[in-house]
């Protein structure tokens, strides 16, 4: 593949193709940027808890004659706690929201009790 953008679909070998993917899996990571990667969700380890890496791979086709199953390319980023202090703010903000429903929806059902005695108070006052 070439450098301005070119791609080059006349690959002659397998090996070629799987080396096409390698590079294709590298520009997606260089697009999403190591930035963006290190704040999301850490890996876990064997013993259920959060590591201190962030984990993204990608299973790379193929056929080469001598694996059968895929390639697995896995980049690790070191995990940054900023993407745990968002996640953190984000449900604080989340629950807020709830509680200001609630509060909404209490203060509407008061005020349709007030409105039904009051219809209630002006009927009986005209019969």
């Amino acid at each position: 593949m070439a450098e301005d953008g070119f791609h080059d679909y006349t690959l002659a070998t397998n090996l070629e193709r799987l080396v096409a993917q390698l590079e294709q899996c590298f520009r997606g990571w260089m697009l999403t940027g190591l930035e963006h990667i290190s704040h999301m969700s850490p890996a876990v380890g064997a013993d259920k808890h959060p590591t201190n890496v962030v984990r993204v791979s990608n299973n790379l086709k193929h056929r080469l004659p001598w694996r059968e199953q895929p390639y697995i390319l896995t980049l690790h980023v070191p995990y940054t706690r900023e993407a745990e202090l968002q996640a953190a703010r984000q449900q604080q903000q989340h629950q807020q929201r709830l509680q200001q429903d609630q509060q909404q929806q209490a203060i509407d059902s008061s005020d349709r009790s007030a409105a039904a005695a009051a219809a209630t108070t002006t009927a009986e006052e005209g019969s």
